[in-house]
């Protein structure tokens, strides 16, 4: 990195911790593991970003469903809204077609306080420690298209526009001496043993933590705002089963590769997520839903999840609410900091340095959320909807909740 950094090594006799730092200005962008962190930092948003948009509202619109009326030999709407915040296994109606215009925003906000390093290269090994913490603003802007092709089936297309606002920090072990010392230009320290490290940072020892932006440390990473374009998506929805008590359908979404993902728009990679739903009509205008499938990545196993979704909708003429819960169990946690880097031959330390982690650098798998929303009719073809999911578990990156407002309109 483009840092002036020393290596101080801390030497443990007898009571006393003797810290003798030794200069090796950096070689290249990855001295002492700021360009490693601040590439974890750009990954973790970056997944956090996609993963907080996949666990959004449903991007098509199905607020009204029609059924078909042999008197008049024409599909008419049934007079009740569908759900907001979960998927309806009743389909649009041949023929029809819907047009839905929705904007989320939601923060990321994740620290992870420092975790212990083992260095290795030179005589003895050596410990330190590395933080990292990191905020996302979020605002999204969903575009979709749906049409009923036949009086079972439906098809859908979803344009998400995002603009992202990035920041990234990372803490090092530094000399006490140096706390006033520009951060680019402060040391970063260790000690003989993870005691060693711990006694010397406790009040008035010889070392303390700081703290600075990744670019202040000299990486290279996209910080600011950027806008781009979302993973499109293609979707199919068919009903299979419509009886008077349970509605049942089969669906699936195909997630393009994003151009955007240096923006943090989503990834570049493809995906695809099979779904059944089902809805269980307990009285009129009270239904239990069900939803349940995997979202298959193609490159990013901390994409892949079982997706679940579940709770109760009541509507009444113009009027839907509903809420409940839902889920992801994603396959593999997101990795904030690498677990090893390797710190290249300097000019005063002539042999390369590996950097092991000695602690937990992956985030949790399991994501419940709260569910609620509500769609009232504004005009006869027209419906405007809100959603808000929120967390109620501490795991993974996300928002401690995340809002959505949208405009369904029916031809």
């Amino acid at each position: 990195m483009k840092i002036r950094a020393w290596w101080a090594l801390a030497v443990m006799v007898g009571w006393a911790a003797v810290l003798s730092p030794t200069s090796a200005h950096a070689q290249s962008n990855a001295a002492f593991g700021v360009q490693q962190r601040a590439d974890a930092a750009q990954q973790m948003i970056l997944l956090g970003v996609t993963q907080g948009i996949s666990n959004l509202p449903p991007t098509s619109g199905q607020s009204f469903v029609y059924e078909y009326d042999e008197a008049l030999d024409t599909y008419k709407a049934t007079g009740l809204l569908g759900p907001t915040a979960y998927r309806a296994p009743l389909t649009i109606g041949k023929g029809k077609m819907s047009v839905r215009v929705a904007t989320s925003y939601f923060e990321l906000n994740n620290r992870q306080n420092p975790i212990d390093y083992e260095v290795t290269g030179l005589a003895q090994p050596l410990f330190t420690k590395f933080g990292l913490q990191t905020r996302a603003r979020v605002g999204l802007f969903n575009a979709s298209f749906s049409y009923g092709p036949t009086e079972w089936a439906e098809l859908s297309v979803n344009f998400p526009i995002t603009i992202v606002n990035a920041q990234a920090r990372s803490s090092f072990v530094t000399l006490r001496a140096e706390q006033d010392a520009p951060i680019g230009d402060a040391p970063v320290a260790a000690a003989t043993s993870l005691d060693a490290l711990d006694r010397n940072l406790q009040p008035g020892g010889s070392l303390i933590l700081r703290e600075g932006t990744v670019n202040q440390l000299g990486a290279d990473f996209n910080d600011g705002t950027s806008v781009g374009l979302g993973r499109v998506s293609l979707g199919g929805k068919a009903q299979f089963v419509h009886t008077d008590w349970i509605d049942a359908a089969a669906s699936m979404e195909i997630f393009l590769p994003s151009p955007s993902e240096d923006e943090y728009a989503g990834t570049n990679s493809a995906a695809f997520l099979p779904r059944l739903i089902t809805a269980i009509n307990l009285v009129d205008g009270v239904k239990l839903h069900v939803d349940a499938g995997y979202d298959f990545d193609m490159e990013f196993s901390e994409l892949r999840r079982f997706v679940w979704n579940t709770g109760f909708s009541f509507a009444i003429p113009r009027v839907t609410f509903d809420g409940g819960f839902g889920g992801s169990k994603f396959n593999r946690g997101i990795e904030w900091t690498p677990s090893s880097f390797v710190q290249p031959p300097g000019s005063e330390v002539d042999v390369p340095l590996l950097f092991n982690s000695l602690g937990d650098n992956t985030l949790a798998t399991n994501y419940v959320d709260f569910l609620f929303g509500v769609k009232g009719q504004i005009l006869d073809n027209m419906v405007l909807s809100g959603a808000v999911n929120v967390p109620l578990n501490d795991q993974g990156i996300r928002a401690e909740a995340v809002g959505t407002v949208a405009v369904e309109m029916y031809f």
